[in-house]
């Protein structure tokens, strides 16, 4: 079982014209670096409450990407107009301390190398709006330097390629690679890039399209890193979740041709809470293997919510859902300036999940029990949060086909409960639930 526990606000800018551009790890465990577009890099102590340490920036530079730091050298890294990358440490005072380069193309992301048995980078990854691949080196002073070879585009005009999602691992067998979905002619494309130490360089692994219903956006990603699965959210409420992407590339003559697809099996088919809801923005985060916690930024009539919901991915159960603005009483002012343009991001740093929502960054603790069958079932009577007329996704559930006549007699029910009419009779509802549950036994 997973809940949700009490949330604060962090901070907070209350400046209509600035915002919240983003929030990313820091070195030390109890800290966060939040970056807003023009007021500069903070960084807080989330045990305290406070800000540790901020650096300003000049007025004539905006921060477009959010600042991250490196694992090993704990320098920062953050992108201003789109085009300046800037790096300074803990020692340096100003803005007018930090080196920085242009670089070509607009930066749509910055990442932290993960490092290898074999490969120890100490700079960060570029992900250019195009699709490019960069990777930054160091002069001898640790300022950083000229950027490295580009990896080759995925598609030859980059006008038409539009990164939508990018992410980074590593393996010790196959190294370092780069994970990034692309949005091309109405189509989704996964292009899985490897890292070359030999000439510092990034190639195409894997690219494949994703099969998903027509007109669905992707609305949110994660990547779990010990299974190696994709995890998203799409516009037609659906989340799924991907095969074994280390699977796929190591089986990759398998596929006839570039333009050969994967399939994202439905985890769960209604994950959002309503698709007529206005400006609706989502994002996701894996809590474990088998947790993921999205969040809903949407308008309904004129109110603002921003819904926290923790699915377990194997049975496909909602867990527990919270519109946290509403839930914890956190009162958000008229200068909060709250809206669907700017930010959410979502940031999971254990117990807690951080929310960035346009000028607040709200921190929500959270708490995962080990699923058991018993427990993805959930609460034994019928719910306004919980939607019981869903099926349980069994098509994976390996090493527990002993059960599977239990979960397809569960399946039954809740198809026979689908019918609006029989789902209005709780007597029948309690009398099969307790005829599943008087003969279950959790999964060991």
């Amino acid at each position: 079982m997973a809940k949700i526990s009490d949330a604060f606000i962090l901070c907070r800018n209350n400046t209509t014209e600035d915002y919240i551009l983003g929030i990313s790890h820091h070195a030390s465990p109890n800290r966060i670096i939040v970056t807003y577009s023009k007021k500069g890099v903070y960084v807080y102590d989330f045990e305290e409450k406070s800000a540790y340490k901020s650096w300003s920036v000049e007025q004539r530079f905006r921060a477009t990407h959010y600042a991250i730091q490196m694992e090993k050298t704990n320098n920062y890294y953050c992108v201003f107009n789109q085009k300046e990358i800037f790096q300074w440490n803990d020692n340096c005072q100003t803005f007018a301390d930090f080196s920085h380069i242009s670089v070509d193309n607009p930066v749509y992301r910055l990442h932290s190398p993960i490092s290898t048995p074999n490969l120890e980078l100490n700079q960060p990854i570029v992900i250019s709006t195009d699709g490019t691949v960069t990777l930054i080196s160091r002069n001898s002073d640790d300022t950083i330097a000229t950027p490295r070879k580009k990896a080759r585009k995925i598609r030859s005009n980059r006008n038409d390629t539009e990164v939508v999602w990018s992410a980074v691992w590593s393996q010790e067998k196959n190294g370092l690679h780069v994970g990034l979905i692309t949005f091309q002619a109405d189509e989704y494309r996964l292009n899985i890039k490897n890292f070359r130490n030999e000439n510092q360089s990034f190639i195409d692994v894997f690219v494949t399209k994703l099969s998903i219903p027509s007109q669905a956006n992707l609305l949110a990603t994660d990547y779990d890193y010990s299974q190696n699965i994709l995890v998203s959210q799409w516009s037609d409420r659906s989340l799924r979740q991907s095969q074994n992407i280390v699977d796929l590339i190591e089986h990759k003559d398998t596929f006839s041709s570039e333009c050969s697809s994967i399939n994202l099996p439905v985890v769960q088919q209604k994950s959002l809470t309503d698709s007529k809801k206005s400006e609706l923005k989502v994002v996701l985060t894996l809590l474990d293997s088998y947790y993921a916690a999205s969040i809903e930024k949407c308008f309904n009539n004129d109110t603002m919510e921003a819904v926290l919901s923790i699915w377990d991915l194997r049975f496909g159960t909602l867990q527990c859902r919270q519109n946290i603005l509403e839930s914890n009483n956190l009162k958000i002012e008229d200068g909060d300036n709250l809206s669907s343009d700017h930010t959410l991001q979502v940031l999971r740093i254990s117990p807690y999940i951080f929310i960035a929502i346009d000028n607040v960054v709200i921190a929500c603790s959270y708490e995962c029990q080990p699923a058991s069958l018993l427990s993805a079932l959930g609460m034994k009577n019928p719910s306004t949060e919980v939607d019981f007329a869903d099926a349980i996704n069994i098509s994976d559930w390996k090493g527990h086909e002993k059960d599977h006549n239990l979960l397809k007699a569960w399946n039954d029910v809740t198809t026979y409960l689908s019918n609006e009419r029989n789902y209005t009779s709780v007597k029948k509802f309690d009398k099969a639930v307790d005829e599943i549950l008087s003969v279950m036994n959790p999964v060991k």
